[in-house]
């Protein structure tokens, strides 16, 4: 039998030691060998003005001006040999190449191989003049080749002003083929450009594994170990780099790879985001602070958060995300499924899954059920129910039996596309935010909803100062003529996804600093009403999103059952400092903790936070950051409150003590709220929610007065403002029933100040109008601001 020659598979591309384990078997279909050469793969191509010596530059002076020099005598095979002494083969113009007139350009084409997606890419690059990334999608030409609309630019357009392009491709063996596209325009001009065969993979790309001496790495899985698995799953042992390999990377490993210590994660032995970031830092061979194609993966024991996170893309902060993930062997990824006579076979099967998962968060890929969140590339709709590496085996109908009888070890067509086509900035490691170019525009949105999202500000015109906390609110809005049920909590669950994008198009998922994990209450939501909740934009985790100044859009996107439901977008500007003393201020406000407790609406542990808010309150008197920082301090005073403080420097002496209410405090909460510039700047929402939980709290703990009239400071600032008169009215009634027999008032002194000079002496005194919390030392571990989970799906980025 004659053996015929051919390519590699385009997808197949390994540097590793399990290439010969790899099953010729493509996607599970047994095919013979292929007779043929394939064309996919990346192709390039690089050009650049000519300038003659001491010339003026000419702009039709290109390389392919060249006058080819005159060959020398042809040696025994036919090539062409050397000269002889004294020809010199230079044009017959002399002239020099301009750097930075230089182009280079790149192709990537998806015909053929495994997995094709009939897409055509590129890239353009020139220096002085930028970028620009360019997408058609193709189909076939009955004269051969391949040709397709460009529907996308991004970037310098240009270096690519066309509309329409035709691609033929030449295979050859060993990879010496080309290609050539022709560029065309609507006003009729045209380019037609050949490309060099570079490689059948689109992106080259490190991976390096390091292991905590608790755990395991897992990165290899035997496909044949279970029985619950499609029946034309090859048999074979997959590896994470030859699932990668095939989505089109040629994966290179580390020579790097290294165990940690579990002493690095602290005395619990428990990682923390920031034990990551260093272990990161300490141990990746690769590191830098740079944008580069490589990334790092951790196989630990466990997170802080628990058995229930079995691993975490956590690098999303500072000016470099997606560097690195972690996978948690200590977790429920390694417990074997209740029943299951494959247990082990299971486990392996899951911990092969999360390390695959983690690491496509790394090259920007979002849940299957997210993909529809964040800023625009290609419309990439979601898929709830896909058999694909991103998707969650217990999220789709069935749970993981039914996810595992048809998976087939691979990403999504979708995913397939982003990973092989999107612009390399925002796929590469450490270069494009987390969660951004993901496109908004196809979530699974009905064309006839029941419900409406709608996000909106309390204000005539959504501009807000310089450094103050931004909160809008979320309406949801049943648009049919009949009842519907609904989940009472549906505006708080973990379903919700926000992206704020500012005027550069950088889009960003908003973290909040706080998730909630509620038990189902459903409600019937009559015709044309509504449920509603705040919605603070300006910071969570991660940092300050909506803070400098400038215009941002806002949108929200809330999964229901099968549909999604996506909101119109909220256009908002914050207005630049108004004088230096806010400019000098910014940093402070904005740092992570005076922002955690705006956000939460005061702490009686964070001092250092609450210093800041009281300088604020001094020094920027009449603003709404002002009002905002006193709200924050005085909500804290106004009840009882349970702290949790480290009376000396052992880690394990912790107490929880309760501390009183202050009735100074709660009298200047009261002249606060009476303030028309707090209902502004809260909202109004914001404001009944708050405000309210200071009255139920005060009813519960028999200050009934109080609490009337804190509800009666609250009406008086909500009745000019347009609020709607059965919710006046349900207030109203609240108020009353308060007040009850009793019609006493509460009788606080003048000002916030007094309460704490008088119960704290010998401190410093307070701002004007701002109080003090109690001070008490705060421990290593700030318990009681730690983040909740929203059920199954993991409220971080990248979490599983």
């Amino acid at each position: 039998m004659t053996k015929t020659l051919s390519t590699p598979h385009p997808h197949d591309l390994l540097d590793t030691e399990d290439a010969a384990q790899r099953s010729p078997l493509s996607d599970g279909v047994p095919v013979p060998q292929p007779l043929r050469l394939y064309v996919s793969g990346l192709y390039r191509r690089s050009t650049g003005l000519l300038h003659p010596v001491g010339w003026p530059l000419s702009p039709a002076a290109h390389a392919e001006d060249f006058t080819p020099a005159p060959e020398g005598p042809a040696l025994p095979h036919g090539l062409p040999g050397r000269p002889p002494t004294g020809r010199v083969p230079v044009p017959l113009d002399p002239r020099i190449p301009l750097p930075w007139t230089q182009v280079s350009e790149e192709l990537r084409l998806d015909v053929d191989g495994r997995t094709p997606q009939m897409v055509v890419s590129g890239e353009v690059r020139q220096r002085l003049f930028g970028r620009c990334s360019w997408f058609a999608p193709l189909h076939a030409r009955a004269a051969g080749g391949w040709e397709g609309d460009i529907t996308y630019h991004q970037g310098s357009a240009s270096l690519m002003p066309y509309s329409h392009v035709v691609v033929e491709a030449v295979a050859a063996l060993f990879g010496a083929g080309s290609a050539t596209a022709t560029f065309t325009s609507s006003t009729g001009a045209g380019s037609t450009r050949r490309y060099e065969f570079a490689s059948p993979a689109y992106h080259d790309v490190e991976m390096e594994f390091d292991v905590t001496s608790d755990s395991a790495a897992v990165t290899s899985f035997d496909t044949g170990s279970h029985p619950n698995r499609p029946a034309t799953l090859p048999l074979e042992t997959l590896t994470v780099q030859s699932v990668y390999a095939r989505a089109g990377f040629k994966v290179r490993k580390s020579a790097g790879d290294s165990t940690i210590p579990v002493s690095v994660a602290g005395t619990d032995a428990l990682w923390t985001d920031q034990e990551m970031h260093d272990a990161m830092q300490t141990y990746w061979s690769r590191f830098a602070n740079i944008a580069q194609w490589s990334v790092w993966t951790l196989f630990a024991g466990r997170s802080i958060q628990g058995s229930g996170l079995g691993g975490i893309m956590f690098d999303s902060i500072g000016p470099n995300h997606r560097q690195g993930c972690a996978i948690f062997s200590n977790s429920f990824i390694s417990t074997p499924p209740a029943g299951d006579p494959h247990g082990a076979a299971a486990v392996q099967r899951m911990r092969f899954w999360t390390a695959v998962h983690e690491l496509g968060h790394t090259f920007n890929l979002a849940h299957s059920w997210q993909k529809s969140l964040g800023a625009p590339w290609l419309p990439l709709a979601d898929e709830p129910e896909a058999r694909s590496f991103m998707n969650y085996p217990y999220n789709v109908a069935g749970g993981p039996t039914a996810f595992f009888a048809t998976f087939a070890h691979r990403f999504s067509d979708a995913e397939l596309l982003y990973l092989r086509h999107a612009p390399s900035p925002f796929v590469q490691q450490g270069n494009t935010a987390w969660f951004t170019d993901h496109g908004f525009e196809q979530a699974a949105v009905s064309p006839e909803p029941e419900l409406a999202l709608t996000l909106r500000v309390n204000r005539i015109r959504p501009v807000f100062e310089f450094l103050e906390p931004i909160v809008v609110e979320l309406t949801l809005e049943n648009v049919t003529d009949r009842p519907l049920l609904v989940d009472r909590h549906a505006l708080e669950a973990g379903d919700l996804s926000v992206i704020a994008a500012d005027r550069h198009g950088t889009a960003t998922a908003l973290r909040p600093f706080a998730a909630t994990c509620t038990r189902p209450e459903p409600v019937a939501l009559m015709p044309g009403e509504s449920l509603y909740a705040s919605l603070p934009v300006s910071a969570g985790h991660g940092g300050a999103r909506v803070a400098d100044p400038g215009y941002y859009t806002v949108q929200a996107c809330l999964h229901q059952a099968d549909e999604d439901l996506v909101s119109a977008p909220l256009r908002l500007k914050v207005l630049p400092p108004h004088d230096r003393v806010a400019e000098a201020l910014a940093p402070d406000v904005l740092e992570q903790d005076v922002r955690r407790v705006l956000a939460f609406h005061g702490s009686r542990v964070l001092e250092d936070a609450n210093d800041t808010l009281r300088r604020v309150v001094d020094e920027m008197p009449g603003t709404a950051a002002a009002t905002q920082a006193a709200f924050a301090l005085l909500k804290p005073l106004a009840t009882p409150a349970l702290v949790l403080q480290a009376p000396t420097d052992d880690p394990a002496d912790l107490r929880i003590t309760s501390e009183p209410g202050d009735p100074e405090g709660l009298a200047g909460l009261v002249r606060l709220v009476s303030r028309p510039a707090t209902a502004q700047t809260l909202g109004h929402l914001g404001l009944h929610e708050q405000v309210g939980g200071v009255v139920t709290r005060l009813a519960e703990d028999g200050h009934k007065p109080a609490a009337a009239d804190l509800q009666s400071a609250m009406i008086a600032v909500l009745e000019p403002r347009g609020v709607k008169a059965t919710v006046l009215e349900a207030m109203r009634a609240r108020r009353d029933d308060l007040r009850g027999r009793s019609r006493e008032r509460f009788d606080g002194a003048s000002g916030v100040g007094r309460a704490h000079r008088r119960r704290l002496s010998g401190r410093r005194r307070a701002g004007a109008g701002a109080a003090r919390a109690p001070s008490a030392r705060r421990p290593q571990r700030q318990g009681h601001h730690r983040r909740g989970r929203a059920g199954r799906r993991s409220a971080r980025p990248g979490g599983t």
